[in-house]
């Protein structure tokens, strides 16, 4: 969607592309530059807006003479273009009459119509001089900023000049080092669900990006670290310690290609350590250390039947998103379609506008369970075939 920005008399030409909920890719001068921007309403109708390493609380309202902002608790105001060949009304109320024929000449502050307002006739002016040309009909209902008149003006240097920025924004870009196995798995799979949702985004790096993590041992022992770590104080130190040095020991003994027979290995042990401790303490205290690495325990098991079998689980998961959109589309038109999931929700038209929005890129996401079928179709676990099962 192209959007237009001018301030300070200098235009800011954007293509913004909704790359989620709550995320936008803003396109400045066909690929000068592309920044990131989050998102997020906040409970006192502010947004807090956040991209590169910048964060800010924003307020917007649009009014007659432009968008009002409050930013940062300083106010900024983004006004409309001043157009002098646009004569527009000032006030809410009813155009009475033109005050000068249709193609007539009116000199700068002259009277060119006149409009009631809470029972008051007022007279509107010319900013500048030249030939008017009538945009309504007397009588007609009026707000502020409409266009009353087109004025062809008389000296056409009145116009004021905008110029187009050329250069590129300055802002704090993100610092972040290199994503781990793990980000890297979650970014992916956050994107690919984006697109399944209807979102535009290239999905085939996406794609090759998740396939990657979900075939290295590094993804186990970060996914398993994360949850220890979110355990905070409640995790034993010295379960800690046993736990992290089985997962460095299997790291830094790493061979390429060996991450299937790694994890295979790696997982039994980790939950064996886990039951050990538990076992050798009081067994007052066992039942809550269950609770406490209960997460833990829920990480190990996704990972529990290998790299492999982990890999069809959420790439089914990716495929049923599309099938639980396209379900309702099989067999009948767009139209047909979106009237039986209105009929079916008709307290959630929330869930029939994700539906409706989703199947509008049906040729991206076809695209995508294409590219997903290719890589899970015929996995081999120990020399036996094994397919996809989500279908």
């Amino acid at each position: 969607m192209p959007v237009e920005v001018t301030y300070k008399d200098t235009k800011y030409d954007f293509q913004v592309t909704a790359r989620g909920p709550d995320t936008f890719l803003l396109d400045l001068n066909k690929g000068a530059q592309t920044i990131e921007v989050k998102i997020r309403e906040q409970a006192d109708g502010s947004l807090y807006v956040a991209y590169g390493e910048e964060r800010h609380q924003l307020y917007a309202k649009e009014e007659p003479l432009g968008l009002r902002m409050v930013l940062d608790g300083v106010t900024v105001l983004l006004p409309t273009v001043y157009d002098p060949s646009e004569l527009r009304s000032d006030i809410t109320g009813k155009l009475v009459r033109y005050l000068v024929d249709d193609g007539a000449e009116v000199a700068a502050g002259q009277p060119f119509a006149e409009a009631e307002a809470m029972k008051m006739l007022i007279t509107i002016k010319a900013g500048e001089a030249g030939q008017v040309f009538h945009a309504l009909q007397p009588g007609s209902i009026i707000n502020q900023g409409d266009l009353l008149a087109n004025l062809k003006l008389k000296d056409p240097s009145k116009v004021k000049k905008i110029d187009k920025f050329k250069g590129k924004l300055d802002y704090a870009e993100s610092s972040a080092g290199a994503p781990s196995t793990l980000e890297k798995f979650r970014a992916a799979e956050k994107a690919l669900q984006l697109v399944m949702d209807g979102y535009v985004i290239e999905p085939e790096p996406q794609v090759q990006a998740l396939l990657g993590a979900l075939a290295s041992v590094r993804l186990v022992t970060g996914d398993v670290a994360a949850s220890l770590s979110a355990l905070g104080n409640k995790l034993p130190t010295e379960l800690d310690e046993q736990l992290q040095a089985a997962m460095s020991k299997v790291l830094n003994e790493h061979l390429d290609g060996e991450d299937t027979k790694e994890v295979a290995k790696l997982v039994p042990e980790l939950n064996a350590l886990i039951d050990d401790y538990i076992e050798s303490q009081y067994e007052v205290k066992r039942d809550g250390l269950r609770a406490t690495l209960a997460p833990t325990k829920a990480v190990l098991a996704k990972y529990a039947a290998g790299l492999r079998e982990h890999a069809i689980v959420v790439v089914c998961a990716l495929l049923r998103r599309f099938l639980d959109v396209e379900t309702s589309f099989a067999g009948s038109s767009t139209d047909q379609a979106i009237a039986a999931l209105l009929k079916a929700n008709p307290d959630s038209l929330d869930n029939v506008y994700k539906a409706a929005f989703a199947h509008e890129q049906l040729e991206l996401r076809t695209s995508l369970c294409l590219s997903l079928l290719r890589q899970a179709r015929e996995t081999k676990r120990g020399g036996e075939e094994r397919s996809c099962e989500c279908m």
